[in-house]
């Protein structure tokens, strides 16, 4: 079977579920300090405080919770473990997903 890749920071709509109901999500995620401290540098058009960018960290995975439980099929994997034990990750991700190798 053939399997695709995407990136999305979008929430999972019900659409998405209805029309690909046999989707696999895998949500790498980091930790919020890492991801304030990378957007800091971001935005062209001045620095938005600290704390707006902790709350909107706080937001997106609020928003990826509720989207898990509407997934049949779905993982998170944090960037931090996939950087430490990168072939404990990815053979656990090959495992998942049913991937030879």
């Amino acid at each position: 079977s053939r399997k695709t890749v995407t990136s999305q920071t979008r929430p999972i709509s019900a659409a998405q579920t209805l029309l690909a109901p046999r989707a696999t999500f895998l949500f790498i995620t980091r930790h919020p300090l890492a991801v304030a401290q990378a957007m800091r540098g971001f935005f062209p058009c001045g620095q938005p405080r600290f704390s707006t960018l902790m709350l909107n960290w706080l937001a997106s995975h609020a928003r990826l919770a509720r989207d898990m439980g509407r997934l049949p099929s779905a993982r998170v994997l944090r960037s931090e473990d996939l950087v430490s034990r990168p072939s404990r990750c990815l053979d656990a991700i090959r495992r998942w997903l049913q991937l030879g190798g």
